[in-house]
């Protein structure tokens, strides 16, 4: 509904613990959705915000953490599969994302012709001794394990420790044009170049803008030309945008949308 009111005003010339971290500044801080499972006395644990602003990053945090005390594959080095799916109105799901590490990792050796070899090496396992009561934590960024942005709507992901020990949260990504906006036309001047195209595409969903599609052969003036002309429209209209999405996702008594 908000998109459909953008493309109306707009002319040319006239015419928005895995744990996820709060948003500063965000109204869309949530209360976190976690889901633990626990094996052998060692617990695995997901946590993630219950709603995050459409384009901003979204940190998140694995867990792991024992009562008894324990050896374990340090986070470093562990196999961890993270999936994404997309929860729909029907009620199945689908997977949207996929990233697996600690198997192997690659190392890019560079020749003096200008090629680029690439060798696959085992990673070696490291282990560690967990004592009880004591947590072992590590961060990650979802935008960077899954290569590009997350839509509108409602997800679950999972990850799994080590071909054995999973756990999952929901959460949900939402239009929140004060945010959205600003960090999407970031990510369209810096991001690589699959992230320009995401960003692209959804500037020009919920504002109609830009009609520039990026491509790999644009010159970084010409990125920089491009995104001007987006980041002038958005400070000449935003006051008008953020009003209409105040009226359209009103506020409930806390401050909160």
């Amino acid at each position: 509904m908000v998109a459909l009111v953008m493309t109306q005003i707009h002319t040319r010339s006239v015419v928005l613990a895995l744990v996820v971290l709060a948003l500063p500044g965000s109204r869309h801080e949530g209360v976190t959705s976690r889901m633990a499972s626990t094996d052998d006395d060692l617990c695995l644990l997901l946590e993630a915000p219950s709603r995050a602003s459409l384009g901003v990053e979204i940190p998140v945090e694995v867990v792991l953490s024992s009562e008894k005390g324990r050896d374990i594959v340090t986070l470093d080095t562990a196999r961890l599969e993270f999936t994404l799916e997309q929860l729909l109105p029907t009620g199945n799901r689908l997977v949207i994302g996929h990233h697996l590490q600690g198997d192997v990792r690659q190392v890019a050796t560079r020749l003096p012709s200008g090629e680029e070899l690439i060798d696959v090496i085992a990673v070696k396992k490291l282990t560690e001794f967990l004592e009880s009561g004591r947590k072992v934590a590590k961060r990650f960024e979802l935008t960077n394990l899954l290569g590009n942005g997350i839509g509108r709507g409602k997800y679950h992901l999972t990850i799994d420790y080590e071909k054995g020990r999973t756990a999952g949260a929901d959460f949900e990504v939402v239009l929140y044009y004060k945010e959205s906006v600003p960090t999407l036309i970031a990510r369209l001047e810096q991001g690589s170049f699959e992230q320009r195209v995401w960003a692209r595409n959804t500037l020009k969903e919920i504002t109609g803008m830009p009609d520039w599609l990026p491509t790999r052969s644009d010159s970084v003036e010409t990125i920089k030309v491009e995104v001007e002309k987006v980041r002038s429209w958005w400070l000449e209209h935003k006051m008008l945008i953020e009003l209409i999405n105040r009226q359209l996702v009103p506020m409930d008594e806390d401050g909160d949308e």
